[in-house]
């Protein structure tokens, strides 16, 4: 964006609607990315834009510069803000992950499907990344066991972060290569994209 520094005051209104101009170009939902962008720095719910017009000091405008320059560069807005939302859980995220995505939802839907077939099964995530999988689907069966491995410590730390957040504690996290530190048997085998089935 332009370096407007010879301005004393910034308003919400005017600063989103630059900077939805600003990214008309690389997204399909400036506006929206916009408030988004600017909540996020001033720690407020994009809703409060539409009540009232809110005054930005020059240091959190100059932050909002560089966001949405990085946007604008094409980094994802989800690295930017550091968080997603996924099957209405708010997850944190960081380059050490995948962002979820929402067509990943009906993996959790398809596996919610299986579990109800089985009496107390046992689930294991392979590549569980950022936890959303195994989160969402502790989340709706918190009597049942889940493990969720990387190979990733950085993408573990982060995951069970997130369980801890979501108040998740049905998930044993564990660093292996694949299946090369797995010694039990399972009901049901997650990953995104594919799921595997055992049947016993």
């Amino acid at each position: 964006m332009n370096n407007q520094s010879v301005r004393k005051e910034y308003y919400s209104n005017d600063i989103i609607d630059e900077a939805a101009h600003y990214l008309s170009t690389i997204t399909d939902s400036p506006k929206l990315e916009s408030e988004i962008l600017l909540a996020d720095i001033l720690k407020k719910d994009r809703l409060d834009f539409y009540k009232r017009n809110l005054s930005i000091d020059h240091l959190l405008y100059k932050k909002y510069q560089s966001l949405l320059s990085e946007r604008q560069k094409g980094k994802p807005l989800a690295y930017l803000t550091g968080k997603k939302e996924f099957w209405s859980l708010v997850l944190q995220v960081n380059e050490a992950v995948l962002i979820p995505r929402p067509e990943t939802e009906l993996l959790v839907e398809k596996c919610l499907s299986f579990i109800k077939k089985y009496n107390n099964p046992n689930v294991l995530e392979l590549g569980t990344g950022s936890g959303a999988v195994s989160i969402a689907l502790a989340k709706e069966s918190p009597l049942i066991k889940f493990t969720a491995i990387d190979i990733s410590t950085k993408a573990l730390e982060l995951a069970k972060k997130n369980a801890i957040n979501n108040h998740v504690n049905n998930i044993l996290f564990k660093t292996s290569d694949w299946f090369s530190e797995v010694n039990e048997e399972f009901n049901i085998i997650v990953s995104n994209p594919l799921m595997l089935i055992k049947m016993n």
